[in-house]
C-alpha cells in the first residue's frame, strides 16, 4: 500500500500502448482517464516495494490497493469531492473494453479489446475506503518491465488541472511528443503522422 504522495511524487512512466485508448465497449471520462493514470502510479510504486521485500514479482492472483483518499489525490483539484463516486468511476474503469494502441505503432493495434482493470473491490479497513484492484496480465507486463516495453513519463499535477475528457487524452498523446523536435531544432515537436479519423477515436 502506497503512502501519501507529494507532488514531486506524481510523475507516471505510462506505457505507450496505454497511451491510446479507443473505446469499444463502455466509456470513460475525463475523471476516470484521470483516475486510470492514478492507479497505474500507485501500482508501479506498490511493485516496487513488493520486489523489495519478496526479491520477485507477485503472481497475477495480486491485488494492488490503496486508501481512497490517497487514490484520488492526484485527480483532485480545489474542493472537489471525489471520494462519494469513487465506487462508480472504478466499476465504469472495470467495465470499460478498448483497444490499446502506440501511437506511433506501425503494426496497429498492440494489445487488443482488453478491460482497463481486471478486477476492482472495496474494503472497509479501520474506518478507511480502500481500493483494490488488479491489472490485466499484459498492462502488468508492461510496468513490470519499463525496459522492454517504452514509456512516457508526465506529471499528474498538470493533468489534474485538465478538463474533460478530449483535454487528458490529447495530454497524454502529445506528451509522448514533446521532446521529438522538428529537424533542424527549431523549438517545434510533431505529434505522430496519423489520419484524422484516428485522432477522433483516441
Amino acid at each position: 500500500m502506497i503512502g501519501h504522495m507529494e507532488p514531486t511524487e506524481l510523475t507516471l512512466r505510462k506505457p505507450n500502448a496505454a497511451l491510446v485508448l479507443v473505446h469499444r465497449a463502455g466509456k470513460l471520462t475525463g475523471i476516470e482517464r484521470k483516475l486510470f493514470n492514478s492507479v497505474l502510479l500507485s501500482s508501479i510504486s506498490q511493485l516496487a516495494t513488493y520486489r523489495d521485500v519478496h526479491g520477485q514479482d507477485p503472481d497475477n492472483t495480486h491485488l494492488y490497493s490503496a486508501p481512497a483518499d490517497e487514490l484520488l489525490d492526484p485527480i483532485e483539484v480545489g474542493k472537489s469531492n471525489l471520494k462519494s463516486s469513487l465506487r462508480k468511476h472504478m466499476t465504469n474503469l472495470r467495465r470499460a473494453e478498448v483497444d490499446w494502441e502506440a501511437p506511433d505503432a506501425k503494426s496497429g493495434v498492440i494489445w487488443k479489446n482488453l478491460s482497463v482493470l481486471s478486477q476492482a473491490e472495496f474494503e472497509i479497513r479501520e474506518g478507511r475506503l480502500i481500493a483494490l484492484w488488479a491489472l490485466p496480465p499484459d498492462l502488468n507486463a508492461a510496468i513490470a518491465d519499463p525496459k522492454k516495453f517504452p514509456f512516457t513519463k508526465f506529471d499528474l499535477s498538470k493533468v489534474a488541472q485538465l478538463h474533460g475528457y478530449t483535454a487528458v487524452a490529447l495530454y497524454d498523446i502529445c506528451a509522448r511528443y514533446r521532446n521529438n523536435f522538428l529537424r533542424g531544432g527549431d523549438g517545434v515537436c510533431l505529434t505522430s503522422a496519423n489520419e484524422p479519423g484516428w485522432w477522433v477515436d483516441a
